[in-house]
């Protein structure tokens, strides 16, 4: 099996473990197999915390993915999370969501949830996944949150709840 297939069939066996409880935090896959290469996952499966509003960027839910490096590369973490939108047909509901390596920060691109105005009123649920590609420069334990802000207008507003995070350590050589 090539490295990527490998790479492929763990991460999808972290998150079907991680669906049914099962903890596989820093797997190490066969040495002959891939060199070096670090699997970790966190989850949070159950509730809903409020999206902190727009101007405020901070880690959702309190969830950290801690992955163990055995020197310099690179790290890429893939979040899921289920965002739930409380919706009035007056406003937009919307959530920016990121994956970042400090508990304040929303780097790079954006996902979205988002409720239009004009939409009928009720409550929405969006599963939204954001992928960041860390570099880190020595061994040591990585961190990796899932952050973000809530903009929505008037009344509308957002949770988080039911995440996954997945991340894979490259090493440089």
């Amino acid at each position: 099996m090539g490295q990527v297939a490998l790479i492929v069939a763990v991460v999808a066996l972290a998150l079907g473990a991680s669906a049914l409880g099962i903890s596989v935090a820093n797997y190490r896959p066969s040495p002959a197999a891939s060199p070096g290469i670090v699997i970790a996952h966190a989850t949070l499966g159950s509730g809903a915390v409020p999206i902190p509003r727009l101007g405020h960027c901070e880690n959702i839910s309190g969830l950290i993915l801690k992955i163990n490096v055995s020197g310099p590369g690179t790290v890429v973490v893939t979040a899921s999370i289920l965002v739930t939108l409380y919706h009035s047909s007056a406003y937009y509901a919307a959530a920016g969501i990121y994956v970042s390596n400090a508990s304040t920060s929303c780097p790079g691109a954006e996902v979205l949830a988002y409720i239009d105005n004009g939409v009928a009123s009720g409550t929405y649920f969006d599963d939204v996944s954001a992928v960041g590609s860390f570099t880190v420069s020595a061994a040591g334990t990585a961190s990796y949150y899932v952050t973000g802000y809530d903009y929505s207008t008037g009344t509308d507003y957002t949770q988080g709840g039911y995440m996954v995070m997945v991340g894979v350590f490259y090493p440089s050589t």
